[in-house]
């Protein structure tokens, strides 16, 4: 009985001195494996270890393969949670530069306009003597450069072209004047809409006041202006209005196109308008001033050979004066 007791406590010794060992092996791969976590390729899945190490199925391997299987999730788990502050960084960062860009490209457009303002150096659209006030001046001046007798700088086109069209005429000059007076435009720069040109032949003659060159809307109606030359009576405007001549020519509203204007002429005492001045002009003097024939408006301008307003019996000896070549020259003043 005493024999089979030893035999006994000896195989219970030899088991829990296995059991031990068993654990002391665990506990060194254990250590093997953390040393090498780096390494995804040498980690064993749970199954695997279960199978090589729990011969003896003991609770104890069993608790240390379940501590490797969670050290391996921690691991995992902390890769993620720096990979997911890691991709919050780079997003802020790069939330952070593009802020840092819009700033830039604020910044950029404020520059580019202040340096546009400072290299045009606009200040008052129509106000092209830089008085800081829009008036007849600007008119003046306008009309001036447009003419030819005034030079503008590259700003004072700038500020002389208020309907924006690249060009200075007489378009702008209409819109200032209109802003000048009120009640039409309130605002400049305006925009007038199509524009038109307008061409004359003065046939000889001059203009003493001014016959716009280009139109539109806004500077209808328009009632040109009649010219002069020596030794003539002007006898009307032909062209766009038809061929029969008008002294008094007004482009009414709604005019648009192109248009084209020649002025007329008849010689002062050529009463019938036949190129000379004769006895066949005396004759119908005569017989107007007896009332037994009419004049035009035109023959009696070209009648009054003094510039008395009056067709009379003076007007007569003038022209037979003329004729005969007593005077050279008409009419007399």
């Amino acid at each position: 009985m005493k024999k089979k007791k030893i035999i006994a406590y000896s195989i219970i010794t030899i088991v829990v001195v296995l059991l031990i060992s068993m654990i002391v092996i665990v506990r060194a791969y254990n250590v093997s494996f953390k040393s090498s976590k780096n390494d995804k390729s040498s980690i064993l899945s749970s199954q695997e270890v279960n199978k090589e190490v729990n011969p003896f199925d003991s609770e104890d391997s069993t608790n240390e393969v379940l501590d490797l299987t969670d050290t391996t999730d921690d691991l995992e788990t902390t890769v993620e949670e720096n990979s997911e502050s890691k991709t919050k960084l780079d997003s802020k960062d790069e939330s952070n530069n593009i802020t840092t860009n819009t700033n830039k490209i604020t910044t950029n457009n404020e520059n580019i306009s202040n340096n546009n303002t400072n290299n045009t150096d606009i200040k008052l659209y129509g106000d092209v003597n830089n008085d800081s006030i829009i008036n007849g001046k600007d008119v003046t001046l306008i009309r001036r450069y447009i003419s030819g007798t005034q030079e503008f700088s590259e700003n004072q086109k700038l500020l002389g072209d208020v309907n924006l069209d690249n060009s200075v005429d007489d378009v702008d000059v209409e819109i200032i004047r209109k802003y000048i007076a009120g009640g039409y435009i309130d605002k400049l720069p305006y925009s007038s809409g199509g524009k038109y040109t307008i061409t004359y032949d003065l046939n000889g003659g001059s203009l003493n006041d001014y016959n716009i060159k280009t139109y539109a809307a806004i500077s209808l109606p328009f009632t040109l202006s009649n010219p002069t030359k020596d030794g003539y009576v002007f006898s009307g405007w032909t062209g766009s209005n038809g061929s029969t001549p008008q002294i008094t020519l007004t482009i009414p509203n709604g005019t648009t196109g192109n248009l084209k204007y020649t002025a007329n002429w008849i010689l002062y005492g050529d009463i019938n308008n036949d190129g000379i001045v004769n006895s066949k002009d005396t004759t119908l003097i005569r017989r107007y001033i007896s009332g037994t024939t009419e004049f035009t408006a035109v023959q009696k301008l070209a009648a009054d050979l003094n510039s008395d307003g009056i067709v009379n019996d003076n007007d007569t000896d003038i022209i037979r004066q003329y004729i005969i070549g007593d005077i050279n020259k008409l009419p007399i003043h």
